[in-house]
């Protein structure tokens, strides 16, 4: 790793960190929007994954004491954990190298978060831009006043087909994840945020997400979530159905993301996204013995069904959409 060293003391209470990859074009957007925000008070971290470098001529083009950048030689997903590692604040915000945050965004999550111990995470709505900056449109998450979820509430919020937290606006009470070894798991997928948020849910702790949007979200066809969209759902129910059959109490949860779990594999066979070997290997990982035999009779009729009429694909989704509606009643 290169750094870049400021001069800054270490008596910080906030860090901001950008995880950039080859994307200087929208990178100095995102930098422009973290230096001017009203609360200024904070470290800023710019790790570089292993970009050409355009990206780091662009950063010693800044003269500000508050940026440390940091680059690694080659491109790898575990180099995101390096925030939580080479941060010196107590409270730590890891966002996006092609996003905007609002000029308010910092200073209001950053009071909320410091109302209270308990608060290990205060995230923001948001509205989504194109690629050249023009909003597409607003209240991504579809909500008008702040949300509070305690111990589960989240899980049953997100599982309930609510839009989750928008991982670049959650500002992480740094301590509380180091201590429980919370950190982005990229062995579990490609949604590894919303595993990693659905974890701390099973703590006693407090999440609270600001209805204001505060936070400029970019859509482009280079994104994670748009080009792996249904491997992204389909590794993130298979996690979620592992970690909730490890809990004591989480049953009703286990049966719905079993479900989601199947109807995404079932659709991965159907557009020929995976072969049948692969499907067979996906589904003993989906193996149980304790969610109720009418549940597993439908469900194993689909599966094996569906392994020679793919031309039935869509109908037995539906029968999948169906039985998840039924799942959900639980709550």
């Amino acid at each position: 790793m290169l750094s870049k060293v400021s001069n800054r003391s270490s008596n910080i209470d906030l860090t901001i960190a950008v995880i950039t990859y080859n994307r200087v074009q929208y990178l100095k957007t995102a930098i422009d929007g973290i230096l001017s925000q009203t609360f200024g008070d904070f470290e800023f971290l710019i790790l570089d994954n292993g970009s050409s470098y355009e990206t780091e001529q662009l950063v010693k083009g800044y003269n500000d004491p508050r940026i440390v950048y940091i680059r690694n030689e080659r491109n790898v997903r575990e180099f995101y954990n390096v925030a939580f590692t080479h941060s010196k604040g107590e409270f730590l915000l890891i966002t996006h190298d092609d996003d905007l945050l609002l000029p308010n965004f910092i200073s209001k999550t950053f009071e909320k978060i410091k109302e209270s111990p308990s608060i290990i995470l205060v995230a923001t709505n948001a509205y989504s831009i194109n690629d050249v900056g023009s909003k597409i449109c607003g209240n991504i998450m579809k909500i008008h006043h702040d949300l509070l979820f305690r111990q589960y509430e989240y899980i049953r919020y997100y599982l309930s087909g609510n839009v989750g937290i928008i991982c670049p606006t959650a500002l992480l009470r740094k301590n509380f994840f180091m201590e429980k070894n919370l950190l982005f798991d990229f062995e579990k997928g490609p949604a590894t945020d919303t595993f990693l948020w659905t974890n701390c849910n099973l703590f006693d702790c407090k999440m609270v997400v600001l209805s204001e949007q505060l936070y400029a979200y970019r859509i482009h066809n280079q994104q994670d979530s748009v080009l792996n969209n249904l491997d992204m759902n389909t590794r993130l129910y298979l996690e979620l159905f592992k970690l909730f059959r490890s809990q004591d109490g989480l049953s009703k949860y286990v049966r719905v993301v079993y479900a989601r779990t199947l109807l995404n594999i079932i659709l991965k066979l159907n557009y020929k996204d995976i072969s049948r070997s692969e499907f067979d290997i996906l589904m003993k990982e989906l193996r149980i013995s304790n969610l109720g035999s009418s549940l597993i009779v439908f469900n194993w009729t689909l599966v094996y069904i569906s392994r020679f009429s793919l031309r039935f694909g869509q109908l037995f989704v539906r029968g999948l959409y169906f039985l998840e509606r039924k799942i959900l009643t639980v709550f």
